[in-house]
């Protein structure tokens, strides 16, 4: 596979562990039944987690090229992608949305993103 198919690829799966991160910590939150006034705010929160966190995945340079080991500098520009996104992105819906995000939902949403985040980038090494 070319270099820059592998590059778009491993965009998406980006995309999908922070949309799937989302997912599991409402899931968790509200014991598989998300109430019906959250389903907005999930849309929203993963909608802006998700464009946050690649947009600063790309600022990091996390795209530029395709390793064939990632070492722990990778490792560690991947997590702080992730944790300033993440913060950006708790801090925005605090001061726009009409309701709140649960502390254990955004907690959790971090916690998935970094374990995924992480293993993408192991296995996206090899």
């Amino acid at each position: 596979m070319a270099v820059k198919k592998k590059l778009v690829v491993l965009f998406v799966i980006d995309l999908l562990i922070v949309w799937f991160s989302s997912y599991t910590a409402y899931f968790f939150r509200f014991e598989g039944r998300v109430p019906g006034e959250y389903i907005g705010q999930f849309l929203e929160y993963s909608l802006l987690s998700s464009g946050l966190c690649l947009i600063v995945m790309l600022y990091l340079g996390m795209y530029r090229s395709m390793w064939k080991y990632a070492s722990i500098r990778e490792l560690l520009t991947m997590c702080q992608a992730v944790v300033i996104s993440w913060g950006a992105a708790y801090l925005i819906t605090l001061l726009y949305m009409d309701h709140r995000v649960p502390l254990s939902v955004a907690v959790r949403t971090l916690e998935t993103s970094l374990l995924l985040m992480g293993e993408r980038a192991y296995f996206g090494a090899c």
